[in-house]
């Protein structure tokens, strides 16, 4: 199962994508539904007398992953979206195997280095995700995923994929309504010189140097930033946060793009019960074969 192309990480490659920055913005094959002024109360259930001008979700978050051993950032921005929306929509809490998700996804060859969110959501689409605890994401693990993975898998490819509108706005009225967002950002200079909060870059200077993930989680209005998680562990920034502008995130070129993603719970919790049911009627027929 799975793409035949995408093969073990190593260390060689872990050098590479750390000085590449290995988001890449999509070319996507698929429209999904975007929300902005016109269609967000089509999509989502806003409630407007939330609005406040400091909003912080860091305490419902997962804890942040260090992407060090397998440096997948940008399925690691999906996978903790993913482990906060279990726990937003009630279904079981678990974290998602990033390397489960990277060895569906389909590659052009030689190019497995760089990540799109479209190829990411493909390969959850079409296989879902298991738990770390099923495949762990070590870069000693060389192997396949089992057919049990796949199983257990399988129901949580039902996923609702939204892009969102850079409105300052917008983004707002989602984080007062407990809804985190994935974004894919452009850098202009390196992520090791940003203590706690990003900056415009100096168009006339800077360089693009690539592109990175984050999860946004809330934002502070007093200083005009959004808070932003990122994937290096804790001992960056402010334990694993920083900020990101306003003026960063409303600007197209910096940030292409902006999603939200939620679960078809009924199609998950059916599939989930189909599945025990089969389970519960193999058993039976083996005890009955026992005696």
């Amino acid at each position: 199962m799975g793409n035949s192309e995408s093969g073990p990480i190593n260390s060689e490659n872990k050098e590479y994508f750390n000085a590449k920055y290995n988001w890449i913005p999509s070319f996507p094959l698929k429209e999904y539904p975007i929300i902005n002024d016109q269609t967000i109360d089509k999509y989502i259930k806003i409630d407007y007398n939330k609005d406040k001008n400091y909003i912080d979700l860091r305490n419902n978050c997962p804890p942040v992953i260090n992407i060090d051993q397998l440096p997948l950032h940008p399925i690691a921005t999906i996978t903790s979206l993913l482990n906060y929306q279990l726990a937003i929509n009630k279904l079981d809490v678990f974290p998602p195997s990033r390397l489960f998700i990277y060895k569906n996804c389909a590659f052009y060859k030689s190019i497995q280095s760089l990540l799109s969110y479209e190829t990411i959501f493909k390969s959850i689409e079409k296989y879902g995700f298991c738990s770390e605890n099923d495949f762990p994401s070590l870069k000693n693990n060389i192997d396949d995923p089992t057919h049990d993975c796949y199983r257990k898998a399988e129901p949580y490819k039902f996923i609702e994929i939204y892009r969102v509108d850079n409105s300052i706005d917008i983004l707002k009225h989602l984080l007062q309504n407990d809804f985190v967002l994935a974004i894919g950002f452009v850098l202009y200079y390196d992520i090791n010189n940003v203590i706690d909060k990003l900056w415009l870059p100096d168009f006339s200077v800077d360089k693009r140097v690539g592109g990175l993930t984050g999860l946004l989680v809330g934002y502070i209005d007093n200083i005009e930033c959004f808070i932003l998680q990122l994937s290096y562990g804790k001992s960056f920034g402010k334990s694993g946060y920083i900020m990101i502008p306003y003026n960063y995130i409303i600007d197209k070129e910096l940030v292409p793009e902006i999603y939200y993603i939620d679960f078809k719970k009924t199609r998950i919790e059916g599939f989930l019960n189909q599945q025990r049911e089969i389970v519960s009627l193999e058993s039976t027929y083996s005890a009955n074969n026992y005696f």
